[in-house]
């Protein structure tokens, strides 16, 4: 009876521990560990060309040096993403490379971002976002 009430015990515990582990995987937050962004809006669209000045680290998006000056540019989406569509994206995004991106500003909590929904880098153009709603084309 111990021997059952234990393995009961251990299944339940397990059952709890893994379905959390599996519902904190959804990746709906800011990516800056404080949770999810839940109030976000559309506020315009833009397009810039000119040549990348800086490359951060994942999720802080690219610098492009425009005729009218620095902008920042993210959602910029996984390697894998970019892969799946024959490109490397570290040499694509290398600084000084010329680019063009179209995409959305979106105001998040009341901080505004430029996320990319269409890129042209190494003379290929592709999609990383719907133009629409902003949601990324490498989540199914």
């Amino acid at each position: 009876m111990k021997k059952q009430i234990s393995l009961l015990m251990t299944a339940a515990f397990l059952l709890v521990c893994l379905n959390s582990v599996a519902f904190a995987m959804k990746g709906h937050g800011a990516g800056d560990g404080s949770g999810p962004m839940l109030l976000h809006t559309i506020v315009s669209t833009f397009t810039y060309d000119g040549v990348i000045t800086s490359a951060g680290i994942a999720g802080d998006g690219i610098e492009i040096s425009t005729v009218d000056g620095l902008v920042t540019v993210y959602g910029l989406g996984p390697s894998s993403y970019w892969e799946s569509l024959g490109l490397n994206k570290l040499e694509a995004l290398a600084i000084g490379a010329p680019i063009s991106v179209t995409g959305i500003v979106m105001d998040y909590n009341g901080e505004l971002k430029n996320l990319v929904t269409t890129m042209t880098v190494d003379g290929v153009t592709f999609d990383l976002r719907d133009p629409l709603t902003g949601k990324p084309l490498w989540r199914k």
